[in-house]
């Protein structure tokens, strides 16, 4: 057990245990501020191992994967740009294969976009190599901006009612693929290792 030679010896061995604690504490806090950062970065930039559904479907005009006044799903485009490629002209209109679709609230007539979802991104200058959550930004500056630390510690997610359903659908579909990758923690406890060998050895 180790002794001192006086009160101030033992009360200097002290502080020099609080301030290491501190720093031990500040650098985790940066550390876990740096795993939400690339977190984000992997849900709304690109997931591994995830692919974009290639399933042929139903397109309309007026919604985008909600239920539409008549009843059924349907699909428009968030910009003008993916809405020209299928339906820009009166002839690309004349190609495509229509459908009736019934629903509870009368017919409606749909068009079938054969390359699914994928088809729709890729039309709209979006990348399709993985699965990514952005669309039009509002989860994803939701997302990024809600770390936020508390006596128990770090919680993070979705502030705005209307993020919730969109992260809990997309859970449901992606599950194990929306964790923090593996990448990401190896590198955080290597970066946390060096910083706790450095500091206790100073």
């Amino acid at each position: 057990m180790r002794t001192f030679g006086s009160t101030e010896d033992y009360i200097k061995h002290i502080e020099l245990k609080l301030e290491l604690a501190q720093e031990i504490t500040d650098e985790t806090d940066r550390e876990i501020i740096e795993i939400h950062r690339n977190h984000s970065d992997q849900l709304f930039t690109g997931m591994p191992d995830t692919e974009y559904s290639t399933k042929p479907i139903l397109a309309g005009f007026n919604v985008f994967g909600n239920l539409n006044k008549f009843g059924g799903e349907s699909y428009t485009f968030i910009n003008q740009t993916g809405r020209d490629f299928f339906i820009g002209t009166k002839e690309k209109k004349a190609d495509l294969k229509w459908v009736t679709v019934k629903t509870p609230k009368g017919n409606r007539n749909l068009f079938i976009i054969e390359g699914g979802y994928a088809a729709i991104r890729a039309a709209e200058g979006r990348q399709i190599a993985l699965v990514d959550l952005r669309r039009t930004g509002i989860l994803e500056r939701d997302y990024r901006s809600s770390l936020t630390r508390t006596e128990e510690g770090w919680i993070s997610g979705v502030r705005r009612k209307e993020n919730v359903g969109k992260l809990k659908g997309a859970k449901d579909r992606y599950g194990e693929k929306m964790k923090v990758s593996q990448d990401i923690i190896n590198d955080s406890n290597r970066k946390l290792a060096l910083v706790f060998i450095t500091l206790v050895a100073s």
